[in-house]
């Protein structure tokens, strides 16, 4: 189990980093359209986060004998329990900027019982279309380029660049075929997909045990594409085979079908994949979360847990040739420079 987890890890780290790289196009100095995140401030929304896990109405008394009766508005969100599922954040919302600042100062005070008061965030992700111009070659640099004509001696290759048209996957870049014959093909691994959905009638998935919507739209079907593609990666079990074929998906809807977001969507799923006791967390995203701290605390949290928190790099980095998070999390760079140690060497390859 252990060497088919590291297995896991490998994989999914090269395809979340394949798939949020940018890509150029060869004929032309333009970008593919790529997905790119923003992230905002809720006016007057903010998320208390307690010292300890407890029912909602164990936090409505808390806050109500914080707070009174008026100025703030306790905000219901979608639990898979109900109110009886634990948690240990709640989400308010106050009527006014004087009622939102005294409440904060009294909610700070009250370290016993509140940890933390921050703003909720929303993320938002668009198609966005700019134009490229490449960066100015340094003028002492010399580019050489091997001569079409003058030379005599036939060329069994081409000198010119040149799409594959040999069909290989991901996969077999990493020879996973020697890993299904020694019997790790991902039975009993549980992979937590945070993304658009899933593709309920999709065929090649075995073992689906998980689609659960966190976006309040009533679906769990994966409109986008995004969600369903990752997941093939991990266990599709048909055609494009993917990593592991036998590994039970947990699919957690956190995007709606207009890539719409919230801390608080994120911060309840993940709760619930520490409850469901998941092995593997994968978040195929990208986007400023660093700078919201609850989000960042939980991943903390997740990895205390023993929960293996896969995370990509974003593509919206500040300037051009830049990355994004959640990578650049100090706590997940630990993690995916550990799981290579370990993991590498049992693949004999040479970085």
């Amino acid at each position: 189990m252990k060497e088919m987890m590291k297995f896991m890890m490998i994989c999914i780290i090269f395809i979340i980093l394949s798939c949020h790289s940018k890509n150029v196009t060869s004929s032309s100095n333009t970008y593919d359209p790529i997905i790119t995140r923003l992230s905002s401030v809720v006016q007057h929304q903010y998320i208390v986060t307690f010292t300890s896990y407890m029912t909602v109405q164990a936090q409505r008394e808390i806050l109500k004998s914080i707070l009174g009766d008026k100025g703030w508005e306790y905000i219901e969100r979608k639990m898979p329990a109900g109110n009886n599922f634990p948690s240990d954040f709640a989400l308010v919302k106050f009527c006014s900027d004087e009622e939102e600042r005294s409440a904060i100062s009294l909610l700070k005070s009250r370290t016993k019982v509140v940890k933390r008061v921050f703003p909720q965030h929303q993320y938002t992700g668009f198609l966005k279309d700019f134009s490229f111009v490449p960066p100015k070659v340094h003028e002492g640099r010399f580019h050489s380029k091997f001569p079409e004509e003058g030379y005599e001696v036939e060329r069994p290759w081409s000198v010119g660049k040149r799409l594959l048209q040999e069909e290989h996957s991901v996969p077999d870049l990493f020879n996973a075929s020697e890993l299904w014959k020694a019997g790790y093909i991902g039975a009993g691994v549980r992979v937590a997909i945070f993304d658009t959905g899933l593709r309920h009638d999709h065929p090649h998935f075995k073992y689906i045990n998980l689609t659960y919507d966190w976006t309040g739209e009533g679906i769990s079907e994966d409109r986008i594409g995004h969600g369903t593609f990752v997941a093939g990666v991990v266990a599709s079990s048909q055609s494009c085979l993917g990593f592991a074929p036998n590994a039970e998906i947990y699919s957690f809807r956190v995007f709606t079908s207009n890539k719409v977001s919230y801390t608080t969507w994120f911060l309840d799923a993940f709760n619930h994949a520490m409850n469901m006791r998941v092995n593997i967390l994968n978040l195929s995203i990208g986007g400023p979360d660093f700078n919201d701290l609850p989000f960042v605390e939980k991943v903390w949290e997740l990895s205390a847990n023993n929960i293996i928190v896969v995370s990509a790099i974003g593509n919206d980095g500040p300037t051009y040739g830049t990355l994004n998070n959640p990578l650049i999390n100090l706590m997940l760079l630990v993690w995916v420079e550990l799981i290579l140690i370990m993991a590498l060497p049992a693949f004999h390859l040479v970085v």
